[in-house]
């Protein structure tokens, strides 16, 4: 069996437009690069149409991991926008107390490009839960369930391109000499700077949700390495995986 993964389902997921809000971020809302692995859990509990912090169990690493690409088409942009967001103080007008309508103004950065925002997403799978089953039918048959958006609402998403791959199809190294998705910094054992061309990034994003109550919290925080325009990264890496010449880390 290749690694812990049995079966790995990838798609392309594109938009116009796309905001990922970093975690730690307070008085301005900055943009991861590409979607952390809590946003693709979200999309795909949405297909699924499982309630808000009702998936966290299915969708934990030791179920399910993912992998992320930005298609080498896409050149992404960042933009900065300022936007008036209502003041809190405004409900006061909706219970009928004194007051005046309010804005509290806010920098927002925007994700674009030239074309479409486009990312490769891998899910793969260690356990076979029919849920998993479920998600590779309506993927299939672009049932998308409540709907897919690019970390919020209004910037609406599609996905194109399904491919299963099954375990006699999937190669794993300890070890390897390139990567084009995003890796874990500790799984990064060396860095070539000279063979990999482009602009290396590192970004510290969650990785999994826990159930608090009535909320959650962050259980999980990795700092993940990519090239910003999806080029591919050479060194040395572990635990990669390999479908169609792609190579891969799931985290």
């Amino acid at each position: 069996m290749p690694g812990n993964i049995k079966k790995i389902i990838g798609f392309q997921l594109s938009g116009k437009f796309a905001h990922f809000r970093k975690f730690y971020t307070n008085s301005s809302s900055l943009s991861y690069s590409l979607p952390p692995r809590t946003v693709i859990c979200g999309m795909l509990a949405s297909i699924l149409k499982i309630s808000r912090d009702e998936y966290y169990d299915l969708f934990s690493p030791e179920n399910m991991k993912i992998s992320v690409m930005i298609d080498d088409d896409t050149k992404l942009r960042k933009i900065n926008q300022s936007i008036n967001y209502l003041h809190d103080k405004y409900f006061n007008l909706l219970i009928g107390k004194a007051g005046k309508v309010q804005h509290s103004q806010c920098k927002f950065e925007l994700l674009t490009s030239k074309e479409k925002i486009k990312y490769q997403i891998f899910v793969g799978i260690l356990n076979g839960k029919p849920e998993f089953d479920e998600l590779e039918d309506k993927l299939k048959k672009r049932n998308f369930g409540y709907g897919i958006y690019l970390g919020q609402r209004q910037f609406s998403a599609d996905i194109d391109n399904v491919v299963i791959y099954e375990s006699d199809s999937i190669k794993h190294y300890d070890v390897f000499d390139k990567i084009d998705s995003v890796c874990v910094d500790d799984s990064v054992k060396d860095l070539d700077i000279v063979a990999s061309t482009g602009i290396v990034q590192k970004e510290k994003m969650p990785a999994d949700f826990l159930k608090i109550g009535n909320g959650r919290e962050i259980q999980d925080v990795k700092n993940l390495i990519f090239e910003q325009s999806g080029k591919r990264l050479y060194g040395q890496f572990n635990d990669i995986y390999e479908v169609d010449n792609q190579y891969l880390y799931f985290y």
